[in-house]
């Protein structure tokens, strides 16, 4: 990861936690109770996060996107209860920065070997010499 691990219940302090009425499972009860779950979190505002960390996570919003304001906006209501979204959304959004904030492996370049050289050459040769044995055969027979 970049620089350190920024601490998870210190960005999960900065967030601003919302509740609307869910689509969700829960029958009628769905309907009267708040039990979806909107984490905003403000990339840019955050005191925990160093500029490259703030860098990257922007560059990396992925599914959950950026807002003008430079915030990241997940969302669950695939439960009956509000807490279950609530752990849902935090594990989402603890899942998310984990990923963004992972160092890609840097690529080991490797040669050809030489028997992958020589098989696409030969199946060239191959496709070449059928193609030459395509075409006009009128042409062919008025040369000789």
């Amino acid at each position: 990861m970049v620089g350190q691990t920024p601490d998870l219940d210190k960005l999960i302090g900065e967030c601003e936690f919302s509740y609307a009425l869910s689509g969700g499972p829960g029958g009628q009860h769905a309907n009267k109770v708040e039990t979806k779950v909107e984490l905003r979190f403000n990339i840019i505002k955050s005191g925990f996060l160093s500029e490259e960390q703030k860098r990257l996570l922007i560059q990396k919003a992925g599914q959950y996107g950026i807002d003008g304001g430079n915030s990241i906006l997940i969302k669950s209501s695939g439960f009956r209860s509000k807490g279950q979204n609530r752990k849902e959304v935090i594990r989402k959004f603890e899942q998310w920065l984990k990923n963004a904030l992972k160092q890609p492996k840097k690529r080991i370049l490797t040669q050809i070997p030489e028997s992958v050289k020589e098989k696409r050459i030969k199946s060239k040769r191959r496709n070449s010499a059928l193609k030459q044995g395509r075409g006009n055969l009128k042409a062919k027979l008025s040369i000789k």
